[in-house]
């Protein structure tokens, strides 16, 4: 079963309940960035932003599905790092693990 936690901003996406407070604007500009850029398909926050084990120090792994192998996504305003992966660079046991523990926060 998932945690959830309070929504923190104002503006609200897609799973926001379940991915850690500390980490919810960083995603949003993911979120918001994603919907300027046509070529993203699906956005899925994994590790421990979706845990109770998140910290403030802790980075957001993403994954990324997109139409075409054109990554060039923006990560500024985001003062978390960011560790990232597409559906053309993760491999099948990592896949594995972000579609089961995953969170899907945008989907086109």
């Amino acid at each position: 079963m998932r945690h959830s936690w309070k929504c923190v901003t104002n503006e609200r996406f897609k799973n926001q309940q379940y991915i850690f407070p500390t980490q919810q604007a960083d995603v949003l500009r993911l979120v918001q960035g994603a919907k300027n850029d046509h070529n993203v398909k699906r956005i899925i926050i994994f590790g421990s932003s979706v845990t109770a084990q998140c910290n403030p120090w802790s980075d957001i792994d993403v994954y990324f599905e997109e139409e075409k192998d054109l990554l060039h996504f923006s990560f500024a305003g985001i003062e978390a790092a960011v560790d990232f992966w597409t559906n053309f660079t993760v491999d099948e046991a990592l896949l594995a693990e972000i579609e089961e523990k995953g969170v899907c926060v945008y989907e086109r």
